[in-house]
């Protein structure tokens, strides 16, 4: 398995925040930088305009902004197209990009939040 991801996985806020999720998954869902998907992969906030995706062993680095309206999120999903070094000459498959999208939408949404993806 990748560092990085092992990193993500075994880190103090990534624990707390699956004490928090399970036992308060209506606030967890508005306010957690991280996202659990029911397949394993993971959501994390990196900072104002980008969210890491984990899947597997490989990492994906997504932008994002705030769109037009209100409660509205841009994310940039097309302009993925590769996995994050040491998987960078793998490509984001359509399956691959349509999870991610899946998984945005869901996290996003729970939030309250309009998702467009571009």
């Amino acid at each position: 398995m990748n560092n990085l991801i092992e990193d993500y996985r075994k880190s103090r806020i990534a624990a707390i925040w699956r004490v928090l999720w399970r036992a308060f998954p209506n606030f967890s869902a508005r306010h957690s930088p991280i996202y659990f998907g029911e397949d394993g992969a993971i959501l994390w906030n990196q900072g104002f305009g980008r969210v890491a995706y984990l899947r597997g062993d490989k990492v994906l680095i997504v932008g994002w902004g705030l769109g037009a309206e209100p409660n509205e999120r841009r994310v940039f999903v097309t302009q993925a197209t590769r996995w994050e070094p040491p998987h960078a000459h793998i490509p984001v498959s359509a399956g691959e990009s349509e999870a991610l999208a899946a998984l945005v939408n869901q996290k996003y949404t729970r939030k309250g939040e309009k998702v467009v993806f571009q």
